[in-house]
């Protein structure tokens, strides 16, 4: 026996039964008090409530037979979900509605009635259908009865999607009121971080100017070896300290930075790997670039290229150590989203540190280390509406970056 046919409208029919999400779902009692009444005000022995989709009648609810799902093929209900009225069977023997009587006849029943159950939107998506082991004939009163019932399933099931639907706006309505909590206590600790390096940084750097001034008299002074190893190791703290603050004037900088327009991000990109070419050389890394051109977003050019500036700094510190130095750069275009991976041959990041590494001040590069740029990073990429993820941890260790493109 051939498949049902899949109709356009049938098609349309199927998509409205699946919006109501009724097939796989957990018992109704209400589904069960509905089958007794119909099976009692009919007085018949057997009543089911069934829903259809495309090969299979699945049985709702059901009195007299214990029954879960059966083919469509051989389902009197494929019949009566075709038509708006009561379809009345008074003898199964008859023929017409071959083969759709077989499952029935092989059961034992000779009677059927039932009606289709339709939803506001005009799809016939189930049944109500009472049956019987003899023929017979329902009565006006008990076809007004049934018809009663189907209306108090249809209102029982647009109630129920109603139900749903606002459940599930509310569990969305909830992320996205979590999501904006935690979007305003990232901007307000950001901002009060950046207020507390520009304090800082103020302090420090007037009491910096007098160490790096003794620092150059006493290298001129120095009178023997030993005074000019410690004169050394004091310059190299002192050209470390002012590394940190530079790192936090930049990430200050970027904080108070107004300003967007649409940027070409690939020119943006490709600038920043310029600045870092040297570097580049003196390690001797190997860099493989891919990068589309003309993916346009909104932006501020020096905030982006001081987010890109961090990702890739990162990468060089991660490979600066190692044999296999290889970094590679890409730039693509998915589905609206800028997306921009900076790949590296490094160790990777261990499991114990993934949850910090986001953190502003967090790093594992010593104590000389601010462990800022990845912070700085984030912060300019959710300003910009995109995000910063650890895609990959090892083998290679993989950042993404993604910016809306309009």
């Amino acid at each position: 026996m051939e498949e049902p046919q899949t109709s356009s409208d049938e098609f349309e029919r199927l998509n409205n039964l699946k919006r109501y999400s009724i097939i796989g779902s957990n018992q109704n009692a209400t589904f069960d008090q509905l089958t007794h009444l119909a099976s009692t005000i009919c007085d018949t022995p057997v009543a089911l409530i069934s829903f259809l989709d495309r090969e299979t009648q699945w049985v709702k609810s059901s009195i007299g037979i214990e029954l879960d799902s059966f083919s469509r093929q051989v389902s009197v209900c494929t019949v009566t979900i075709e038509q708006e009225g009561l379809l009345e069977i008074q003898d199964l023997e008859d023929e017409k509605f071959l083969p759709y009587n077989e499952f029935l006849k092989n059961a034992g029943f000779r009677f059927y009635a039932g009606l289709p159950i339709k939803t506001p939107e005009g799809f016939n998506i189930g049944t109500i259908c009472v049956l019987d082991y003899v023929t017979r004939k329902l009565t006006p009163e008990q076809v007004v009865a049934l018809t009663k019932i189907r209306q108090q399933i249809e209102e029982l099931i647009s109630i129920r999607k109603e139900y749903r639907s606002n459940l599930e706006g509310f569990k969305n309505t909830e992320k996205v009121n979590l999501q904006r909590h935690q979007d305003i206590i990232y901007k307000a600790k950001t901002k009060a971080m950046a207020e507390l390096s520009a304090g800082l940084t103020f302090r420090i750097k007037g009491h910096l100017k007098i160490i790096e001034n003794a620092v150059n008299i006493l290298e001129d002074d120095q009178k023997n070896s030993e005074d000019h190893s410690q004169m050394s190791l004091l310059k190299r703290a002192s050209n470390d300290i002012s590394g940190i603050l530079n790192s936090l004037e930049k990430f200050i900088q970027t904080e108070n930075e107004k300003g967007t327009k649409p940027l070409d991000l690939g020119t943006v990109l490709q600038e920043v790997i310029q600045h870092l070419e040297y570097l580049f050389k003196k390690i001797d890394i190997t860099l493989k670039t891919e990068i589309t051109s003309d993916i346009i977003c909104i932006g501020n050019s020096s905030q982006l290229m001081a987010a890109f500036y961090a990702i890739l700094v990162n990468a060089i510190e991660a490979v600066d150590s190692l044999e296999k130095r290889e970094i590679r750069v890409t730039l693509t275009l998915e589905d609206h989203v800028a997306v921009v991976k900076v790949c590296d041959s490094g160790i990777g990041v261990a499991e114990a540190i993934r949850p910090f590494i986001f953190q502003p001040f967090f790093t594992t590069k010593g104590e000389l280390s601010l462990g800022i740029g990845l912070s700085l990073a984030l912060t300019i990429l959710k300003r910009h509406s995109g995000n910063l993820i650890l895609e990959k941890d090892k083998n290679p260790t993989v950042f993404r970056m993604e910016l809306p493109v309009p």
